[in-house]
């Protein structure tokens, strides 16, 4: 998905799979046939269980195109 260049990391396209990320930042890539925003709380500090790495993130509404 990074090479096909779907991944988005506030706000740039995201080229490499090594991208460094930061706490604070606002992410978005597909999932499936809808589109994920999620805003990055805190960075773990070890590669742990399910509920603690998504305590480190929320997901946020995606922005809809105004209607013309």
């Amino acid at each position: 998905m990074v090479a096909a260049g779907h991944i988005r990391v506030a706000g740039r396209r995201v080229t490499r799979a090594s991208a460094a990320v930061h706490a604070g930042e606002t992410i978005v890539l597909p999932v499936g046939e809808r589109i994920e925003v999620i805003r990055l709380l805190a960075l773990p500090l070890r590669r742990g269980p399910a509920p603690e790495a998504q305590a480190c993130y929320v997901r946020l509404e995606p922005e809809l195109p105004a209607a013309s």
